[in-house]
């Protein structure tokens, strides 16, 4: 629940932690099914997580929630200062 909510960076930023490796779930694309991984080039390299998706293709409906996604988070980033202090 965390997500975008306290900071741009999410909990990690806020906490100040620095993860070996985070996920991001339904704040990605407004509550629809779509997740992402990130981690250090190190983690990253030696994970299975690295390994090509098998998943079908998203759908449209998909897409526009995470264009729609995208565009909270460029809102967020370039309002950053005056937002997450009232959040």
């Amino acid at each position: 629940m965390t997500g975008f909510r306290v900071a741009l960076g999410g909990a990690c930023q806020f906490y100040e932690i620095d993860p070996d490796l985070i996920t991001s779930a339904k704040s990605l694309a407004e509550a629809s099914p779509s997740a992402s991984s990130a981690a250090s080039a190190n983690t990253w390299t030696s994970s299975p997580l690295s390994a090509p998706s098998t998943r079908p293709e998203p759908s449209a409906e998909t897409l526009l929630a995470m264009a729609a996604g995208i565009a909270t988070l460029a809102h967020l980033r370039a309002n950053a200062d005056q937002i997450y202090p009232q959040l």
